[in-house]
């Protein structure tokens, strides 16, 4: 689909998307077709757009620019060859074998058929252009592999061999010049040693391994071939299908947090299954998991909490940073980087699988288009024991064992008369039959108060497995809530599990396997919770002197130190608003030492000791610890995790997920502590993580609570160099963070020259109703003009989208008037305008769309938003930013002019102008 337009353009975008694939990929010009490839809708999202009562999303998605690599529609393979054994032609086999409707184009200078097809040498000789190339090559060959795709117009290179090697000084050396020269060309790259690429619906089978993908709605990316391989070799026998599988290999070009986004846009992906060993740049991933996860479940299986394996380093603890002694933040010691990986998959909206049997287990649901509502699980079982065992996982999980509703037991009581009372687990003893199953199974899922059950079959009657399955195929069928089955044994469960692989419901080995996919699957909808909180580096209760902040800052590192002694650290605490206890310096004559530090004994009634610090990860920055505190620091492993910034709600999840919270409640005659506070607390010493780039780690212990007060006895801060350019390792002001916050320094109120005085600020989540509104209110003329296609409402997808963004690569600006007369911004107040900038595939290129309300036209908020706006993409570390306009749109040309755009012909379509602006 083509690029975002401006809210003026009157194209039709239904007419735009029914043009042909192979005219869009058969143009030989590579500018134009690298152009058309990285272009993103800013109009058109993701999801559907409410029309009628008719989805629209094949019109809304058109070809995203990473589809030729995701969804190839052609295919070009180089080292082509019918050698036997050979990686050519073990590939070209295998497209063939899969029955991909797409052309194959085989290359190999020194053939010229190659298993009955003709091959020639260059796709130059080619009279299609390729989506994507297959490159089955000598190490040597690739940069010529690079070449002529970019000749060709074909922008994505897969490399399927194992690339060069990486012990040699040479091999190193000629993987960069491969990536250097890639980038100069546009050509995008996929490994080395990507072994499987499939897109299955379509037939693409590109891959060396033995398994090959059904067609289903579940998306398998993974960064090691053997784990991919073996989850297909399950996944066919029993059923499991999948949208797309990819391997990632070296990942030299593409990575994780890049392709992710690729996920939200697919319509025939439903959820998403990641295998990680690592994360190169924390902050792209999670902004890819960000989003995705927001839309569709996606479950990770992590791997390597030792370290390293074979030499390769992934991403695990690493040395300290730079000037900062190996023991100076004992923070760093609980934290280890895997609990990061918990806390980053977890504050994305994804979730964890500590198994590979969680993540098939999880697959299997999955498959399925079905969640769970909530964490009340019922249990079914035709035994006492089994029934029990997964009672315990339930109980382990953290789910809950549903209550029965007192209807739901009498109609149980009724079909299992004789057999005693009725409760969860139900025992449906060893002699139930079919109708006894089904019956009982229907009953509970009817209930209200139970969200998923569990479905127990041991052969232990003269029921059959194929009977039982049958009960449970046609129990599930009347209620869409989720059924994870078990029917156990050997050769006598063959046939009851076929028929649930048939029907479509998922079974398990054991009951502790079904329990944890449940409970996977209940975690992501917890996560949610978490993903959806955008905080502020800085709260609105309090204002910190940053100034003040600063000049200790420099004074400390003017001093050539990086320890801060205890009145430097208790100072900085309270330019941040944590309480200390007030301390004085007793300088003595003559003495060695700077002088003695003095301060009151703390008395408090019923005091608890915690422990609160942070830590520079060497994989995500700046990560926040919070446990016990005092003595027990040392002696237990007591600490939750948490990344900045924080606001109230995640300060109190990262004070939920630990043990010590038990201690912090009342208990008999002991009060509790004044919970509010210490969130307060917490989301106070965030802002001090988020606004001092420069701390190295900090370990505030003791920090004592009680019923009235938190006060921080104790702390210990370590700062970087100022040399230190760890403290920048991603753009903006807050690039030592992996979750930019929100932009509070862009709001801004202003008066508009026809004497309205409207709120610019960035959109947050709470926006979607504001959004909605707007939308509602616009003209059926600026809706056409802004989506290309006629519009009532948008979907909640596409609402959510809008409103819940990355805030470091990408920006939306709000105007927002209070027609009451009343504050902008405040109660009553309406959307009245929005601009917004995404990235293209270009690095430092970013797209623009503009909106303004027709009640609005000519008041001065579009030219307002616009300078804004290319601020913010300015600070962002955008050097350009452009829009497409029709040529007949010459309003939308002149606005873009005076702001300092150029506007020249757009080499794909004669009819538009492209509007480009360089920032400087």
């Amino acid at each position: 689909m083509r690029s975002v337009r401006s809210a003026f353009s009157p194209v039709s975008r239904t007419k735009r998307s029914q043009r042909s694939d192979a005219d869009t990929r058969g143009r030989a010009d590579a500018r134009g077709s690298r152009r058309a490839a990285r272009r993103q809708p800013l109009g058109g999202l993701i999801g559907v757009i409410g029309h009628g009562a008719a989805p629209v999303d094949n019109v809304l998605m058109g070809r995203h620019r990473l589809s030729p690599l995701l969804d190839p529609g052609s295919v070009a393979l180089y080292g082509a060859t019918d050698r036997e054994g050979a990686l050519g032609r073990v590939l070209l086999r295998g497209l063939r074998a899969g029955g991909f409707r797409g052309r194959i184009g085989a290359i190999n200078p020194r053939h010229a058929r190659v298993l009955d097809e003709p091959c020639v040498p260059t796709a130059l000789d080619l009279d299609f252009t390729p989506d994507l190339a297959l490159a089955a090559v000598p190490d040597a060959a690739l940069p010529d592999v690079v070449e002529d795709c970019a000749r060709r117009g074909t922008r994505f290179v897969v490399i399927a061999s194992d690339g060069p090697d990486l012990s040699t000084e040479a091999g190193r050396g000629a993987q960069a010049a491969l990536l250097r020269r890639a980038r100069d060309l546009g050509v995008r790259l996929v490994g080395p040693h990507c072994t499987v690429l499939a897109r299955p619906v379509t037939g693409f089978q590109a891959s060396g391994a033995p398994g090959r993908a059904r067609p289903g709605r579940v998306a398998l990316v993974s960064q090691s071939g053997a784990v991919a391989a073996s989850v297909l070799d399950w996944a066919e026998p029993v059923g499991v299908g999948f949208s797309s599988v990819l391997t990632l290999g070296r990942a030299l070009d593409l990575d994780v947090g890049e392709l992710l986004e690729w996920y939200l846009f697919d319509p025939r992906t439903d959820s998403v299954v990641l295998y990680l060993e690592g994360v190169r740049d924390a902050r792209r991933f999670m902004s890819g998991l960000r989003q995705l996860a927001r839309v569709k479940p996606v479950v990770v299986l992590k791997a390597g909490r030792q370290g390293r394996f074979g030499g390769a380093d992934l991403g695990t603890d690493g040395p300290p940073p730079r000037g900062v002694p190996a023991d100076a933040s004992r923070a760093g010691a609980p934290t280890g980087n895997d609990r990061v990986y918990d806390a980053a998959i977890a504050r994305a909206g994804a979730v964890r699988a500590e198994t590979t049997m969680q993540l098939l287990a999880a697959t299997r649901l999955l498959a399925l288009r079905q969640r769970p509502a909530g964490p009340r699980v019922a249990i079914v079982a035709n035994g006492a024991g089994p029934g029990l065992i997964a009672a315990d996982a339930v109980a382990r999980d953290g789910l809950e064992l549903a209550e029965l509703a007192p209807p739901t037991v009498a109609a149980l009581t009724a079909v299992t008369r004789g057999h005693g009372p009725v409760g969860n687990p139900v025992d449906l003893h060893a002699d139930a039959d079919g109708a006894r199953i089904r019956g009982v199974l229907g009953a509970v899922l009817a209930d209200p108060g139970v969200d998923a059950a569990v479905m127990l079959f041991v052969p232990q009657s003269l029921t059959g497995s194929d009977e039982a399955a049958d009960a449970v195929i046609g129990a599930a069928a009347a209620c869409p809530k989720p059924v994870a089955a078990v029917i156990a044994g050997g050769a006598s469960a063959l046939a009851g599990q076929a028929r649930l692989d048939r029907a479509g419901i998922p079974h398990f080995l054991t009951p502790e396997n079904a329990v944890d996919a449940l409970t996977l699957l209940h975690g992501f909808a917890v996560n949610q919770r978490k993903l959806r909180q955008v905080p502020t580096a800085t709260g609105s209760d309090f204002a910190p002197d940053l100034v003040a902040a600063a000049a200790l800052y420099r004074a400390v590192s003017a001093a050539g130190r990086t320890l801060l002694d205890e009145v430097e650290s208790k100072a900085l605490l309270a330019h941040f608003g944590i309480a200390t206890p007030p301390s004085r310096v007793a300088a003595g004559p003559d003495a060695l030492t700077a002088g003695v530090s003095v301060q009151p004994m703390v008395r408090t009634r019923h005091p608890r000791e915690v422990y609160l610090g942070m830590t520079t990860d060497p994989t995500f920055g700046a990560v926040i610890a919070f446990g016990a505190g005092g003595v027990a620091f040392e002696q237990i492993d007591d600490v939750a995790i948490g990344l900045p910034p924080l606001n109230t709600l995640l300060a109190r999840s990262l004070v939920q997920r630990t043990r010590v919270v038990r201690l912090l409640r009342a208990c008999g005659d002991l009060p509790g502590i004044d919970f509010p506070q210490l969130e307060q607390m917490l989301v106070r010493f965030s802002a001090m993580v988020c606004e001092c780039p420069w701390l190295a780690s900090v370990d505030i212990n003791p920090l004592v609570v009680d019923g009235s007060r938190v006060t921080a006895l104790d702390a210990r801060i370590v700062v970087r160099p100022a040399t230190d350019p760890g403290a920048a390792r991603w753009r903006g002001a807050y690039g030592h963070l992996a979750i930019h916050p929100y932009p509070r320094e862009l709001e801004e109120t202003v008066t508009l020259r026809n004497g309205v005085t409207v709120l610019l600020r960035p959109i947050r989540p709470e926006d979607a109703d504001l959004q909605r509104a707007f939308v509602a209110r616009l003209s059926p003329q600026t809706l056409y003009r802004r989506f290309m296609m006629p519009v009532k409402e948008l979907s909640p997808s596409m609402i959510e989208r809008f409103t819940q963004i990355d805030y470091d690569r990408e920006l939306a600006i709000v105007a927002l008037h209070a027609e009451d007369g009343g504050t902008p911004g405040g109660a009553g107040s309406r959307m009245v305008g929005v601009a917004r900038f995404m990235p293209t595939w270009d690095d430092g290129v970013a797209e623009f769309a503009i909106t303004v309300g027709d009640w609005m036209q000519h008041s001065g908020i579009g030219r307002a938003l616009m300078r804004r706006l290319l601020d913010a993409a300015r600070a962002r570390g955008y050097r350009t930013v452009e829009g497409v306009v029709l040529a007949e749109n010459v309003t939308m040309l002149r606005f873009c002019e005076r702001l300092g755009f150029t506007i020249r012909p757009d080499p794909d379509d004669p009819a538009e102008r492209i509007a480009r602006i360089e920032l400087g």
